[in-house]
């Protein structure tokens, strides 16, 4: 699935513009204001693979249908179908739409968060420091003060790489070289302002990876959110997501939503972690590069047709 994000004055300018970029069967999948508080932003999606199947009057047939074809796990599809068959809906869409509503909450990450800290945790690989630059992003468009902190000393080019964003949106960026260390990097900081840390990815299979992410949650007083890349094992993502459940993480937020065209193990982790939504990444660039979900949005992605 293709997705990309449009800004322009109006609504219907930024409809028009989507048509003529993604084609007429473009889905919406969120729309508000832009983040840089001119305009609107839309999202898109599009699916240029042949629709060679039938279609199916009854919301359920096409749901499940819709859920396999995601790899979404037999216990998950029931749990899900249950719901929509107490909806008595018949779009399928809005059927779902409302399954997900019972089933999950949304909660999006503020463009200025400053109630605490915001903390980035996940496997390697998700994408966590890049997340870290599109919310730093996103608040200084705000106007927001943000300060960025990274306790990743052990990957190569990790402090690097964030380095080269903050520059750019010329913020602090403050590195951690122990768990010891976050207390006073956070006394450092002034108050009211928005703050954003990177962290090593944890292998989950590693009991002192494990160790050092729970120190690191505890001492910084900040809240943790798990990052998760579209796209994985269901199997894997569940159980994964139950390990960042108990460390603390109460939302969840996707990345790579570009790179894949099965979403089953993000509805795979969010369950087991009994997590919330929060936002999607759907492009490795940095501006415009977060969008917040809700039960409809996270519907037309599943049945974009």
């Amino acid at each position: 699935m293709r997705m990309r994000s449009f800004i322009a004055a109006s609504v219907p300018e930024a409809m028009d513009i989507v048509r003529r970029e993604m084609g007429d069967d473009a889905v919406i999948i969120s729309q508000g204001p832009s983040p840089n508080g001119k305009g609107v932003q839309i999202t898109a999606a599009s699916d240029n693979a042949p629709q060679n199947e039938p279609v199916y009057q009854n919301p359920v047939d096409v749901i499940g249908e819709a859920l396999d074809k995601h790899s979404t796990p037999r216990k998950l599809q029931d749990k899900i179908l249950t719901l929509v068959e107490r909806l008595e809906l018949d779009d399928p869409v809005m059927a779902l739409a409302g399954a997900f509503d019972s089933l999950f909450k949304f909660n999006p990450i503020a463009n200025n968060p400053k109630d605490k800290p915001l903390l980035l945790m996940g496997v390697p690989g998700v994408g966590k420091t890049v997340t870290v630059a599109k919310l730093a992003s996103r608040a200084v468009m705000e106007g927001a003060k943000t300060i960025c902190i990274t306790t990743d000393a052990e990957r190569a080019g990790a402090v690097e790489q964030l380095e080269a964003f903050t520059r750019i949106l010329k913020i602090d960026l403050l590195q951690v070289k122990k768990p010891a260390e976050i207390k006073d990097a956070l006394a450092a900081c002034p108050t009211d302002i928005s703050i954003f840390i990177d962290t090593a990815g944890v292998n989950v299979l590693r009991p002192e990876d494990l160790d050092n992410i729970k120190q690191i949650v505890s001492l910084s007083g900040a809240e943790p959110v798990f990052v998760y890349a579209a796209g994985g094992d269901a199997a894997d993502a569940a159980e994964i997501g139950t390990i960042f459940k108990d460390i603390g993480a109460k939302r969840i937020l996707i990345t790579r939503m570009d790179m894949t065209r099965r979403y089953g193990s993000i509805l795979a982790a969010a369950d087991a972690g009994q997590f919330q939504f929060c936002n999607v990444s759907i492009t490795p660039h940095i501006a415009n590069g977060l969008s917040s979900i809700n039960p409809l949005s996270l519907a037309r992605i599943f049945l974009p047709i």
